[in-house]
């Protein structure tokens, strides 16, 4: 199974719409436990149309998780620290750094990972 890089945000953050189809994603969660996802819904958020869809699963009661990976092929850039994460849109914000990069990764353009 693939894992792909996923925020944990509360029901309260995360602002859904319509119900839309029955999702088949099936994800793993830390502990290892396999959870199938239920429906697949639309954040209400103020995003492009790529980044709204989420799959909403059930074991999940206290967050939700959001695909890092498809808010930044939506245009997004995550910056988190200790304490959070925010979300910028790369089309009109630019993100100053003083110092290079620490680490760095790539995503392969063959897993999508």
């Amino acid at each position: 199974m693939a894992h792909r890089h996923l925020l944990f945000m509360t029901q309260q953050q995360l602002q859904i719409v319509a119900k839309m189809v029955n999702s088949n994603k099936v994800f793993q969660m830390p502990n290892g436990h396999k959870s199938p996802a239920g429906k697949v819904q639309l954040l209400e958020h103020d995003l492009r149309a790529s980044a709204r869809d989420v799959h909403m699963v059930s074991d999940l009661t206290e967050t939700s998780l959001v695909s890092a990976a498809k808010l930044a092929e939506a245009g997004y850039v995550s910056v988190f620290d200790n304490d959070e994460v925010n979300i910028y849109d790369s089309h009109n914000t630019a993100i100053k750094v003083s110092r290079s990069a620490i680490l760095k990764g790539w995503k392969c353009p063959e897993s999508g990972l």
